[in-house]
């Protein structure tokens, strides 16, 4: 939605329903998934049957919300987030992989966040930002001025340090 980040938006489940050549695809949002509607900044998601019931299962990832969970129950998606014990661990989560990493016969994942390991950090004791404060009280105006001060804060540190780290590593050119 064009001038509204951080607003949450809605995601959308199509169905193929091409026959004969012609590409048609229908969207089933609100037949098989209403709890799309509204569900966040998703920035990836992953079919995936955590649970191991032999349903494929969705596990979305996105700006402003939690890693969120969608059981298959039979063709429809419902929310189960908030049995998950994850659901209060909001960020701005961008990418998921899904494996057995423990090699204990179930699914794991792997989600790739924002996180403290950056100067803007979630934490307020250490950089006071609008990631302290709730979503619902950013103004757009305020998220872009943040967005600004981060890319101002990029420039100046790419400027300052690439040309020192590629004279290190001349093959990195």
């Amino acid at each position: 939605m064009p001038g509204q980040y951080p607003k949450p938006v809605s995601a959308h489940i199509y169905r193929n329903d091409s026959k004969g050549g012609q590409v048609v695809f229908t969207d089933v949002t609100d037949e098989v998934a209403p709890a799309l509607k509204n569900i966040g900044l998703v920035c990836d998601a992953l079919v995936s049957d955590y649970d191991n019931d032999g349903w494929p299962d969705l596990v979305l990832a996105g700006e402003w919300m939690p890693v969120t969970f969608l059981k298959n129950t039979g063709g429809k998606f419902e929310n189960i987030t908030a049995s998950t014990g994850i659901a209060n661990h909001t960020g701005w989560w961008t990418s998921l992989a899904a494996g057995d990493f423990d090699n204990d016969g179930d699914m794991d994942y792997i989600a790739g966040n924002l996180g403290t390991k950056t100067p803007f950090s979630r934490q307020a004791s250490k950089n006071p930002s609008p990631f302290t404060q709730k979503t619902s009280t950013i103004t757009t105006a305020t998220m872009l001025s943040f967005l600004f001060t981060c890319l101002r804060v990029w420039i100046r540190w790419k400027e300052e340090n690439i040309p020192r780290i590629c004279a290190m590593m001349p093959s990195a050119r």
